[in-house]
C-alpha cells in the first residue's frame, strides 16, 4: 500500500503512515517522544513502560525499513512539544531516514 501525507500528520499518525510499503510526505510529520502517564505509578513502572513503548517500536522501525535514527530523534522531543518535518524543506533528512520512498524489501521483490 502507497500512502501520502498531504496536509499535517502528528503523532500516532506518523507511526500508521510508516505502515505503507510506499511513503510520500507533500505536507508535514510531527514528531515527539512517545509517554505512558499514570499517576498511580511509580517512576521507575513508568520508565519501564517507557522502554517497553520504544522497544516496540524499535522493532516496528526495522520491520517497515525506517532508520533507527528515527526514534532517536522522536525522544529527544519531549511529547507536550512536536518536531515538525517537512516533505520539501526536509526532503534528504526524510530521505536519509527512510521515512519516505520505498520499502527496500518490497521494491526488491517488485
Amino acid at each position: 500500500m502507497f500512502v501520502t501525507v498531504w496536509d499535517d500528520c502528528v503523532s500516532a499518525c506518523v507511526i500508521v503512515f510508516l505502515g505503507g510499503v510506499g511513503r510520500a510526505i507533500y505536507g508535514r510529520i510531527g514528531l515527539h517522544r512517545a509517554y505512558y502517564l499514570s499517576a498511580t505509578e511509580s517512576i521507575e513502572t513508568s520508565r519501564q513502560r517507557i522502554n517497553q513503548i520504544n522497544e516496540q517500536l524499535e522493532r516496528y522501525f526495522i520491520e517497515m525499513d525506517v532508520s533507527r535514527r528515527l526514534l532517536d530523534i522522536m525522544n529527544s522531543v519531549p511529547p507536550e512539544n512536536v518536531r515538525w518535518l517537512s516533505g520539501y524543506t526536509d526532503r534528504a533528512l526524510l530521505e536519509e531516514l527512510r521515512i519516505v520512498g520505498m520499502d527496500a524489501a518490497h521494491a526488491d521483490v517488485q
